[in-house]
């Protein structure tokens, strides 16, 4: 075992073949964000060491969890991730992005205070336009207008018609992420892949495939660990950090 790999124990991800579909996005939706944050700072950050230089203590200490407790992960708001919430001003400049004239909606916050969406200060509204805002699991949204003073049956008739209709119309079909397939990413060891190798990124450590193996699949002596990492563990890992598979881990929670 590598000197700046010590921390690595496969123990730290027992419970990994417990996790629910939730699990799962919020793990991997954290660690697309820091494999993000490491690849556009990869050439100020080298080590954990004195050369760090523009990860604030917060970021930090996400890497330093990953490293000591790695299933850790601060409560989060399961309203957030509902297929069903409040529109946000975020939403608003989803929509308008799909919108030919958004050019014509330069304040856009004034027309989300008109819709009794969260208000947003005037430099906020300058950062999120339409054209620079990174959606990830977002892109499937829709803005909704619900008229609450008719009663629940006819409001759960209309959306099901709407909700037909707009299938009908943009061709999506839910996805669905199996039990199977959860308990074949535990068994192809893809969440410690990727912290593996995110550090590795992070700290500028050389890892090769057979390392990575040797790691993964310590006792399995009539693997091909190299193959292994090849064609299954690195390809399914790096799918599944992708904002359509997270997208798709979020609608089913």
């Amino acid at each position: 075992m590598k000197e700046d790999l010590k921390w690595f124990d496969l123990k730290k991800y027992y419970g990994v073949h417990e996790f629910t579909h939730l699990d799962w996005f919020v793990h991997l939706n954290h660690r697309q964000k820091l494999f993000q944050l490491v690849e556009s700072k990869s050439k100020n950050i080298l080590t954990f060491g004195d050369e760090k230089k523009d990860l604030d203590k917060n970021y930090l200490n996400k890497f330093n969890l990953i490293k000591e407790s790695p299933l850790e992960i601060d409560a989060i708001n399961h309203g957030k991730y509902s297929s069903i919430r409040d529109a946000t001003f975020f939403d608003l400049c989803k929509v308008v992005q799909y919108n030919p004239k958004h050019d014509n909606y330069p304040d856009l916050s004034v027309i989300a205070q008109l819709l009794g969406l969260t208000e947003i200060s005037k430099k906020e509204n300058e950062k999120y336009t339409p054209k620079s805002i990174s959606y990830g699991y977002l892109f499937e949204r829709h803005l909704l207008s619900l008229n609450l003073s008719k009663p629940d049956h006819q409001l759960l008739d209309d959306f099901k018609r709407w909700l037909l209709d707009v299938r009908k119309k943009r061709g999506k079909k839910p996805i669905r992420c199996t039990e199977k397939k959860l308990n074949m990413w535990e068994k192809n060891k893809v969440l410690p892949y990727l912290d593996l190798t995110l550090i590795a990124k992070l700290e500028s450590i050389d890892l090769k495939q057979y390392e990575i193996g040797g790691y993964l699949f310590p006792d399995d002596d009539k693997l091909d660990i190299t193959e292994k990492i090849r064609k299954v563990v690195k390809p399914l890992a790096e799918q599944l950090l992708k904002d359509e598979s997270i997208s798709t881990l979020r609608s089913q929670i």
